[in-house]
């Protein structure tokens, strides 16, 4: 919580996080499948209880201020989201029903973008349109292709099949183009980015 509470104070637009089940169906945010790189635990999450997810430490790894914070819970950290802040959620394993009925709790719908697969974001479609959907797309084609059916908000895209016609074809389609930067790409990578018009 201390790196979205930190983004927050930075007013950075968006804040990106991963949702996963323990093995009674509470959902928390943690991007692995597995607990053992980022917390003190080990094995997958979906095998471990409320309670055990809830002893973890899940800072200590990242530096000695953040010993024994824990694991959030998803219903806990949308409380905590301020006004002015979008969200950019992976449904990494997540129900839609539950991920709509968990925005819709806080009253999040209209201020999240949910990156999945073209069929879970289908789905996601007919449960409550309102949510902006995001596919993964690497190609012109790929975008034709969710285009029509899916009137997705954007199209999550590789920084290595970016280039200035596909950033001008998705915006001729009404679609903003987010990437995921990886950590190799230079200021200069970033710089010909946006004077491409990448959007996020």
């Amino acid at each position: 919580l201390p790196a979205f509470e930190k983004a927050y104070r930075l007013h950075a637009d968006f804040v990106e996080f991963d949702v996963r089940p323990s093995s009674q169906g509470t959902y928390f945010l943690l991007h692995d499948g597995r607990l053992d790189r980022t917390t003190n635990g080990r094995g997958p999450i979906r095998e471990a209880s409320d309670e055990a997810i809830g002893a973890l430490d899940a800072g200590g790894w990242f530096g000695a201020p953040f010993k024994d914070l824990r694991v959030p819970r998803l219903d806990a950290f949308l409380g905590s989201v301020p006004a002015g802040v979008s969200l950019y959620f992976d449904a990494k394993d997540i129900a839609p029903e539950a991920l709509v009925a968990s925005l819709a709790k806080q009253g999040l719908i209209e201020r999240t973008v949910v990156y999945q697969s073209a069929e879970y974001l289908a789905r996601l479609k007919q449960i409550d349109a309102r949510i902006r959907r995001m596919p993964p797309a690497s190609s012109t084609a790929d975008v034709d292709r969710v285009a029509e059916s899916l009137r997705p908000y954007a199209v999550d895209t590789r920084w290595n099949a970016l280039s200035k016609a596909y950033i001008d074809h998705c915006h001729a389609a009404g679609i903003q183009v987010f990437a995921d930067a990886p950590f190799f790409v230079d200021v200069k990578g970033y710089q010909r980015a946006i004077e491409w018009g990448i959007d996020v």
